[in-house]
């Protein structure tokens, strides 16, 4: 575990040189995104991806960043229908944010990282090692957006590092794991 976390630690000081457009406010959001979608509340995870794919547009930033975003809210859209609370997120008018269908969609396209986006992420295999593309990506996705999440909104950290830590460090452990 300590190996896992001086890799997160290394890898977070990594990504820093490229955060610098990411402001405070962003990085809150980044920061809500991940708690919901750690306390199931998908719908909001999809609503913040949304805010922040919004606020990043034109931005000089690394085209991983928006793409974590997109493989995030992908997911959590898909797990709308089994949110066990009532729906989190509306709009003014009271109704839901998520302007898609919340079926199963075949003809929609899984968002994935593009091989020019590897050197950023934390997790690299041989492509031959990938059991299960979607989920790596999605592991890669959390894993990114929380070490964004840290440098982008200090305040936030402490709350980032208690309830998201153990589940990123999770995701280190799976990968180092032989099956």
């Amino acid at each position: 575990m300590k190996e896992d976390m001086q890799e997160l630690d290394e890898y977070t000081e990594r990504l820093r040189p490229y955060t610098s457009a990411i402001d405070e406010n962003s990085g809150h959001m980044i920061v809500s995104a991940l708690i919901a979608y750690s306390t199931g509340l998908y719908d909001r995870t999809a609503g913040k991806c949304d805010e922040v794919i919004g606020r990043l547009e034109g931005e000089e930033l690394p085209a991983a960043f928006t793409k974590a975003l997109e493989i995030l809210r992908h997911d959590a859209v898909s797990l709308v229908s089994s949110q066990t609370s009532v729906r989190s997120e509306f709009t003014i008018e009271g109704k839901s944010p998520l302007e898609v269908s919340m079926d199963a969609d075949d003809t929609v396209k899984v968002p994935s990282f593009e091989s020019g986006d590897h050197d950023l992420l934390a997790i690299r295999l041989p492509e031959g090692n990938i059991e299960v593309e979607w989920a790596f990506d999605r592991d890669n996705a959390i894993i990114l957006l929380y070490a964004v999440g840290i440098i982008s909104s200090p305040y936030d950290r402490p709350q980032l590092e208690e309830r998201m830590q153990g589940f990123v460090l999770q995701k280190f452990q799976h990968y180092r794991t032989p099956v």
